[in-house]
């Protein structure tokens, strides 16, 4: 029986057709599909669907849905029309997915904001302009770090993408504090319900976001060419990495293996394995991830905001709290979140694999 969703396809459409064309169509929708991270039960049912179609009308793949570029991209354009979740959450946000959330989370942070400067207290009640810009700014600061995360982590790896996100932090934070300062310099103050304002405003732009920009563009598989295994690997890794359930070490397990393989075989890994993007997703996932880094995630995100919290009350400056506060509600929410999923994930891997 064939052991990937690859291999059971390919072998389906050979029973059905004996010509080259048609093994290649299927591959290559196959391959579309899943560059463009759609998952690999949707992708298989998807391409089994046209095989059933080639086998009750005797035509080609080629005859009754032309190219299968074309085909796969009207697939994932009637997927994200209706919202199907047939995609893998670790996908990378487009450009309109960045917009669209940076806004409405904008607007999220507004409303916390104004709460804020809504409870009474002895601090100044009327912001300044650059408590006014401040949602903004640090709400497309948080979704730039996770973006830049799983965009690096693909193309270099988990330690250099962490340290590319330590540094794009320092800098977002030290630009974001340069934006207050000046726009802080001021003596003007402005009525804390112009958040509300702000937040609407903001939620409405991210909804014309969603609704109007440009739905991107399908990732066409890269061609590759026999021979050329510097690029099959280097297309084969990222594509490990980008999955989310492997460690740095695993893909270049697998990576060392492909090429044992191809040394012993003497041929290329085109030809051996296919295409790097639905070979890498057809492997099983990590069986087992070390203790010790759910254990540190955990850690590490309940220490962030135990540090937020120490920084927001320990230092007696009423307005800081106007920015402290709405970003330590958010952070507990999103890192005891974290912490309890790496806290489980900790005790999950300490028990022995049955």
């Amino acid at each position: 029986m064939a052991r990937t969703p690859y291999e059971r396809l390919t072998e389906e459409i050979r029973q059905i057709s004996d010509l080259s064309e048609d093994t290649d169509w299927v591959q290559a929708a196959f391959a579309t599909l899943a560059t463009n991270s759609v998952k690999a039960v949707t992708s298989e049912s998807a391409v089994r669907g046209v095989i059933r179609q080639v086998e009750a009308t005797g035509q080609s793949p080629a005859q009754l849905y032309g190219p299968p570029q074309e085909w796969a991209a009207h697939k994932i354009a009637l997927w994200r029309d209706k919202g199907t979740q047939v995609f893998l959450e670790d996908t990378p946000l487009g450009l309109k997915e960045f917009i669209g959330f940076g806004l409405c989370l904008g607007a999220f942070y507004s409303l916390l904001f104004l709460l804020v400067l809504a409870l009474p207290s002895d601090r100044q009640a009327d912001p300044k302009i650059g408590m006014l810009a401040a949602p903004l700014l640090l709400a497309f600061l948080t979704l730039g770090v996770g973006s830049l995360y799983q965009r690096a982590n693909r193309r270099w790896g988990f330690v250099k993408a962490l340290t590319a996100c330590a540094l794009f932090t320092l800098l977002g934070s030290g630009a974001t504090a340069g934006v207050f300062g000046l726009l802080g310099a001021t003596s003007t103050r402005y009525s804390p319900w112009w958040l509300l304002l702000i937040a609407a405003v903001l939620g409405l732009l991210g909804a014309l976001a969603f609704k109007h920009l440009p739905e991107p563009s399908p990732h066409k598989a890269q061609e590759l060419v026999p021979g050329d295994e510097a690029a099959w690997l280097s297309v084969f890794i990222q594509e490990l990495r980008s999955r989310g359930d492997m460690t740095e070490a695993r893909a270049r397990e697998e990576a060392y293996r492909v090429r044992e393989h191809l040394a012993f075989s003497q041929s290329s890994a085109l030809e051996e394995f296919g295409d790097p993007v639905t070979y890498a997703r057809s492997l099983a996932g990590q069986g087992k991830v070390p203790p010790y880094r759910n254990l540190l995630r955990a850690s590490l995100s309940l220490g962030a905001c135990c540090f937020w919290a120490y920084s927001a009350f320990a230092v007696n400056d009423p307005q800081a709290l106007s920015w402290k506060l709405p970003i330590l509600f958010l952070l507990v929410i999103l890192l005891v979140t974290e912490a309890r999923k790496s806290w489980r994930a900790y005790h999950k891997a300490q028990k022995p694999l049955t």
